[in-house]
């Protein structure tokens, strides 16, 4: 369990330092470069805020990564993979869309524009924690054929 939560953690440093150069692109493409500099620009006057959130968010994601380990780690592999994108990102859509105008950096509307590419970005986050759901040394049996 604790090689789980050693790599949740990890993964969700890396993933942060991913994110904001994702966010920042995503918005240069669908918003353009006016969008893009908004963004990097909003950023940069809540570092603070941008920090804070990645420090709420590892632990969310790691008690996470923790309560799954548990729930499914006799499960196969698909099975994690699957159920594991699946929570993040939805989590990571419902963090997003209910954060983002909290805090102000939300546009807004009804459905934010990040919060679809946060659930994208929640599930491929599942996808590779599932394969730390496996603890090293314990391979699991091939299957029957």
């Amino acid at each position: 369990m604790r090689t789980t939560l050693a790599f949740a953690a990890l993964w969700h440093v890396l993933w942060s330092a991913l994110l904001l150069p994702y966010g920042v692109v995503i918005a240069l493409v669908l918003g353009g470069q006016a969008s893009a500099q908004d963004l990097v620009e909003g950023l940069a006057l809540r570092f603070g805020l941008v920090v804070a959130c990645v420090a709420g968010g590892s632990l969310l994601n790691v008690g996470l990564a923790g309560l799954l380990n548990g729930l499914l780690g006799e499960a196969s592999l698909t099975v994690q993979g699957l159920v594991s994108a699946l929570i993040f990102g939805v989590v990571w859509f419902f963090a997003v869309q209910d954060l983002l105008p909290y805090v102000g950096l939300g546009s807004g509307a009804t459905i934010d524009p990040a919060a679809p590419w946060a659930a994208i970005a929640g599930a491929v986050y599942g996808l590779v924690l599932a394969n730390g759901f496996s603890e090293p040394g314990s391979a699991r049996p091939p299957a029957a054929a």
